[in-house]
């Protein structure tokens, strides 16, 4: 391989793993935010998310800084002709390897013990539950990445094994993408399946799971009436407020206007 061929395809390669950082990181902290709309009520779960959301914003921030600044001038990173010096370490490699399947483990089994014991049939709290199993797909492509990175400094060629981690990472990060939307996309299927012109609908399961912070405030008739009330001193100021009629006397023009 020539060398500016070489230099080009490292460049994309340094790149794309500063966007791999901040994508992995943002998919992450889609579902523990989805966590706290739907379980918000539930004080130990929202300790959990609030602290998992602290711990994926830190370690992908050291990540991407250290990847970014890990060569000064920063494009010594794939231009081996340029002048400067690059820390030549393997701790960020691994580190980034290591922390993406104990947070996308940490991240698909935080819902689950609040999802089997959700008020709901079987029916819909399985479905509810593949959208979460499938997300360990996403945690077997990158224990597999992991798996990959020692061949990366054995391999004499450092372009052909970059290849196998660059495949694994875009598994890892399209599977984690899926699962943000596969909440949505039985009404997506039902919607266009039927051919129906009518606006779109939240499948009854998961607007179960939406109004359960409403639902833990009181009873269904309750809810109803709170979302009806009217304040009470513009209902009291509304109702009691006499018409004033005009007055026969004042309209009645007297004898010296005549």
């Amino acid at each position: 391989m020539e060398l500016a061929t070489f230099s080009t395809a490292i460049k994309y390669f340094t790149i794309g793993s500063w966007l791999f950082t901040v994508l992995a990181a943002n998919i992450r902290l889609t579902f523990l935010f989805l966590y706290l709309r739907l379980f918000g009520q539930n004080k130990k779960l929202r300790y959990v998310a609030y602290g998992g959301i602290v711990f994926v914003i830190a370690i992908n921030l050291v990540i991407l800084l250290s990847l970014i600044f890990r060569c000064n001038p920063v494009r010594k990173s794939w231009d081996i002709t340029a002048p400067g010096t690059c820390v030549h370490s393997a701790i960020i490699p691994y580190l980034s390897a290591v922390a993406s399947p104990v947070t996308d483990l940490f991240v698909f089994l935080l819902p689950l013990p609040i999802i089997v014991h959700l008020n709901m049939d079987n029916r819909k709290r399985l479905k509810l539950l593949a959208v979460f199993g499938i997300g360990l797909l996403s945690c077997i492509a990158s224990l597999i990445r992991l798996g990959e990175t020692p061949s990366l400094y054995a391999s004499l060629d450092y372009t052909w094994q970059l290849s196998d981690l660059i495949l694994w990472g875009t598994i890892e990060v399209d599977v984690g993408i899926s699962c943000t939307c596969l909440i949505l996309l039985p009404a997506f299927v039902e919607h266009y399946s039927k051919g129906s012109s009518h606006p779109y609908k939240t499948p009854s399961w998961i607007s179960s799971i939406l109004l359960i912070p409403l639902r833990n405030r009181g009873s269904d008739a309750n809810l109803k009436a709170d979302c009806h009330k009217v304040p009470v001193d513009e209902a009291d100021v509304s109702n009691s407020r006499p018409q004033s009629k005009p007055s026969s006397e004042t309209l009645q023009p007297t004898e010296a206007m005549k």
